[in-house]
């Protein structure tokens, strides 16, 4: 360990709000890296979340952790440890075997004779390259920022297109159903693969401002009581807690959709739902036609 690879403590005035942490990963097999590295990063904050910072000593430790943790946004890594390509066969588990291209990978190097930057970067599905003996706090400041904030754009990016094919399976499976019994099915199941930030949702018929047909959980007195002002209105009506959508159905009901909320919805989670929910109305009235 070249006694260079120091860092300058650096004062950050900003304290964490401790919403949630960014997970990194330091892969090296000298134990003074990880201090040094936790230590220059302690107070790191990225958009005033903190970092947590995972230690491992060598490439099959840091495979069985990867493995196990999918939540690792970055990783910090050695490439020669147990053997001189250590570093290159975790890179190679990741992009390969997990299949993530998500995480964002930094090279580190105690021999940057060895390959170039250039050839490393080209050679291998990696993010950045850094030589430890010029390793400053500030350098790593950077390097470790931007990593996060392309992780955060390309994992949002993942999770939208996520978002647009569950949306598409959800409604080639509505299209599917052919009795109520299925109908309700379908909804709940496809509404847990859309929905995972809703809570006690339901979904009902009503006629002439009463329920009349629970399709999908249970209504209570209260959500029923919350709701009955929105029975004969068409669209969607939220606030930061519930959502509610009502759709009058050609036999002279109204289809109701409501669900309590953890958070205020992304626009785009909020566009999915909006077409789920006219899916779920156009199904259901399908359904009706049938008879």
């Amino acid at each position: 360990m070249n006694e260079n690879f120091m860092f300058a403590k650096e004062i950050i005035s900003n304290e964490p709000v401790n919403k949630k942490c960014w997970q990194v990963l330091s892969v090296d097999d000298e134990p003074n890296v990880h201090e040094i590295t936790k230590m220059a990063l302690s107070e790191f904050l990225f958009e005033q979340d903190a970092i947590e910072i995972q230690s491992v000593n060598n490439a099959a430790e840091a495979k069985a952790y990867l493995k196990d943790h999918q939540n690792v946004s970055l990783v910090l890594l050695d490439i020669v440890m147990e053997n001189e390509n250590a570093g290159f066969e975790v890179v190679e588990f990741i992009r390969k075997d997990l299949n993530n291209h998500e995480i964002r990978i930094v090279m580190r190097t105690g021999q940057p004779g060895r390959l170039s930057e250039e050839k490393v970067i080209s050679m291998y599905d990696v993010n950045g390259y850094a030589e430890k003996n010029s390793l400053t706090t500030t350098k790593l400041y950077a390097i470790v920022y931007s990593a996060l904030r392309a992780y955060k754009d390309i994992h949002c990016a993942y999770q939208d297109r996520q978002h647009i094919e569950n949306l598409v399976k959800a409604i080639e499976a509505l299209q599917t159903t052919y009795n109520l019994k299925g109908f309700a099915k379908v909804v709940l199941k496809q509404s847990d693969r859309l929905l995972n930030n809703f809570q006690n949702l339901c979904v009902f018929i009503a006629v002439e401002g009463r329920i009349s047909q629970e399709l999908v959980g249970k209504v209570s007195l209260a959500m029923e009581e919350r709701t009955r002002l929105f029975f004969d209105k068409e669209g969607a009506f939220e606030n930061d807690s519930e959502i509610f959508f009502s759709y009058a159905i050609h036999d002279g009901s109204n289809l109701l959709f409501y669900s309590h909320l953890e958070q205020s919805l992304p626009p785009l989670e909020k566009m999915v739902l909006h077409s789920f929910v006219k899916s779920v109305r156009y199904a259901y009235e399908m359904l009706l036609y049938r008879g």
